[in-house]
């Protein structure tokens, strides 16, 4: 790992928390916990398997829709008791702002939201 920058760990471990190999906790000090799902990674039953990142082009977010995501985003971090970028990164945001999904099954689309995710933002964008 000495080959990866922080942002490239950062954005595994999110990976890993979105595909439901790691759980983080909620609170002030949130810390990670390998699931049943990544324990069959670790013993060698499952294999992880990420998509090769490619550069993107620039987004071309929505700021007026960025600010009001952002005010949900506070909504639920004060709400749950966690800092901001717990519930989503900026960047989230950002693609949020720019793809507007139309539907839950679109918001998987958006770098930073899976499935255990999207379970627990249900109802508060749509």
């Amino acid at each position: 790992m000495k080959q990866q920058s922080a942002q490239q760990i950062s954005d595994f471990i999110e990976f890993l928390i979105t595909e439901e190999y790691l759980h983080m906790s909620e609170g002030a000090y949130p810390t990670l916990k390998v699931t049943h799902k990544g324990k069959k990674v670790l013993v060698g039953q499952e294999a992880v398997y990420k998509k090769k990142a490619v550069k993107r082009e620039a987004i071309q977010e929505n700021d007026a829709l960025f600010e009001q995501l952002r005010a949900v985003r506070m909504k639920l971090a004060r709400e749950q008791g966690v800092p901001p970028f717990v519930v989503f990164s900026d960047q989230t945001l950002k693609e949020m702002s720019a793809v507007q999904p139309k539907t839950e099954e679109e918001l998987l689309h958006i770098k930073g939201i899976g499935a255990q995710k999207k379970r627990e933002i249900r109802g508060c964008f749509f």
